[in-house]
């Protein structure tokens, strides 16, 4: 009988109907779903003995393949690794002190082996979280200090207690590490 796309449970039932038994095998299938049946042997419609073994080949799905190591590469680098390995890359970034912009910080799994056009998560580096020095310039030193407080930064402020900022070292729009010094000159 035909026995192509069954069940194991459906492809048993049909065997025993044609008074024959099943012996299954399983194997790896680009193209039928996992748990299906890809062929038997005898093939559909070979004449058989009654009560002889039919041997169904079961899919096991996608042939699995070896997860490439791609921490530390460039993101399209990694990317092109993964998708030519028969996987499919997903990208997050996240800002990292210690690991260059555009490179692959982490990646899951890890290694080993996966099926086929599994999913390998990516962690990208942004570089360093910085975040823009607000232009505190004009404003009064007291209001400067609480807008670049709420800001992240420390500040450092060489002026009298009055007055208004009329420097500051680094500059309005630069970037700079959160908890780094703005220091805020005034008159």
């Amino acid at each position: 009988p035909s026995l192509t796309d069954l069940t194991r449970q459906g492809a048993t039932a049909r065997v025993q109907a044609a008074d024959l038994e099943a012996s299954f095998r399983i194997e790896p299938s680009e193209s039928v779903a996992n748990g299906r049946v890809i062929r038997s042997d005898p093939a559909a419609g070979d004449r058989v003995l009654r009560g002889r073994t039919v041997t169904v080949v079961l899919s096991s799905g996608p042939p699995l393949v070896a997860v490439p190591a791609v921490t530390g590469r460039s993101r399209a680098d990694a990317e092109a690794e993964l998708r030519a390995a028969g996987l499919a890359p997903a990208v997050t970034e996240r800002p990292d002190e210690e690991v260059e912009r555009g490179l692959v910080v982490s990646q899951q799994p890890a290694g080993g082996s996966v099926r086929r056009g599994s999913t390998v998560r990516l962690v990208v580096s942004t570089g360093e979280d910085l975040v823009p020095v607000p232009d505190v310039r004009g404003q009064s030193v007291d209001s400067a200090r609480r807008r670049l407080e709420d800001a992240g930064f420390r500040v450092r402020v060489r002026s009298l207690k009055i007055g208004t900022v009329v420097v500051q070292q680094p500059g309005p729009g630069t970037e700079r590490r959160p908890g780094s010094t703005v220091t805020i000159y005034g008159l």
